[in-house]
């Protein structure tokens, strides 16, 4: 979702929860999950002829450079993804995006021609890209600042932050993990190397982080804020079948224009309440396995971990993504009753964390 989205499904959220947070709480709830977008917590290495310090200018050498934003773009994006579509992740237990290892580098097309800058049209059009394929075209020569790697300095505090490799139990531990995750660079694009080989940390995992937050200082309200951007994120079709391009842009601008519209129905408002009142009515089961498509049909209920909400979440957005957009082989085309569908569930779902963290305060 874009930072419009993210505010008036918070603010839907709270409203449909029925909690009296007040309004100042509520305002900097709505402003936290907003400015989740903005967070400058994940750096990217441009490698110049071999590695050297990015944050140390060395004389007579053409320096590595460290960026937290490109073309004006935080980098912690990346990991706002879930990807259903790959299937088991090797990291968690569904990996977030990765081109060459997951999803976006196959099933592309839209052409990168469309998203590009003034200046980028006619290269676009000349190479024949796809959007992703574009992205790590460009990226190819950079790399992840993780934790254990030279020259760190709490580049990417992400990464440790929704980093949990005692799931899946293949690594000693976050660095183990994290070293595996994000294979540095040279200085050109080399196979098996730098961002296209790059696992990113799944959206999920970013909730599980910001919620455990919450339960330790949970006078913060403001640490919810994360949570609910995790979830409604999860609900947009291109981040559970992991794509930057494919009208993902063209999704979350036209979603934006409808968000508008349906925070001011009441029709939407009701909508979520009676789904946020079925979820509460009776308890369901947790469970510690991956959850598959099939769990889908299953009820979300205030005693499930924060991940497996949010999982649940994406499983509904990618059956949107297969079956009613087709994986947009044919282009982008509206299909606004899917889109509130999903909205609704984002907002229902959003409102069901507010309740589960109000048990937690008392």
């Amino acid at each position: 979702m874009n930072e419009l989205s993210h505010l008036l499904a918070t603010r839907l959220s709270v409203r449909a929860s029925g909690l009296r947070l007040g309004r100042q709480n509520g305002e900097r709830l709505a402003r936290a999950s907003e400015a989740t977008d903005a967070f400058q917590d994940l750096e990217l290495v441009d490698v110049n002829f071999g590695r050297d310090n990015p944050h140390r200018e060395e004389a007579g050498a053409i320096n590595d450079r460290p960026h937290l934003t490109l073309d004006r773009r935080t980098l912690t994006a990346f990991n706002h993804f879930i990807d259903i579509q790959k299937g088991p992740g090797r990291f968690d237990d569904y990996d977030g995006y990765s081109y060459c290892r997951g999803s976006a580098h196959q099933g592309q097309y839209q052409a990168a021609h469309e998203v590009a800058g003034r200046w980028q049209v006619l290269l676009a059009r000349l190479s024949g890209f796809k959007v992703d394929q574009a992205i790590h075209a460009w990226l190819a020569d950079m790399y992840v600042h993780a934790p254990g790697r030279k020259w760190y300095r709490n580049c990417s505090p992400s990464l440790e932050r929704y980093s949990y490799p005692q799931d899946q139990g293949r690594y000693a531990g976050k660095r183990a993990e994290l070293a595996a995750r994000f294979p540095l660079a040279e200085g050109r694009g080399r196979k098996g190397r730098g961002v296209p080989y790059s696992v990113f940390m799944p959206v999920d995992n970013l909730a599980r982080y910001w919620w455990g937050r919450f339960r330790q200082q949970s006078e913060r309200i403001e640490h919810l804020g994360p949570v609910l951007h995790a979830v409604q994120d999860a609900s947009v079709p291109h981040h559970a079948a992991g794509y930057n391009g494919n009208w993902h842009v063209q999704y979350e601008n036209r979603l934006d224009e409808l968000a508008r519209g349906w925070a001011k129905d009441p029709r939407v408002l009701a909508e979520t309440r009676r789904l946020l009142r079925t979820w509460q009515g009776r308890p369901s089961a947790a469970t510690r396995r991956r959850l598959d498509p099939a769990d889908r049909e299953r009820r979300p209920a205030l005693n499930w971990p924060i991940q497996q909400s949010v999982t649940w979440l994406a499983l509904h957005a990618f059956h949107e993504y297969r079956e009613t957009y087709q994986c947009f082989r044919a282009g982008w085309a509206e299909n606004r009753g899917s889109m509130r569908k999903l909205f609704v569930l984002a907002v229902a779902l959003g409102a069901l964390v507010l309740k589960a963290a109000l048990r937690l305060r008392r």
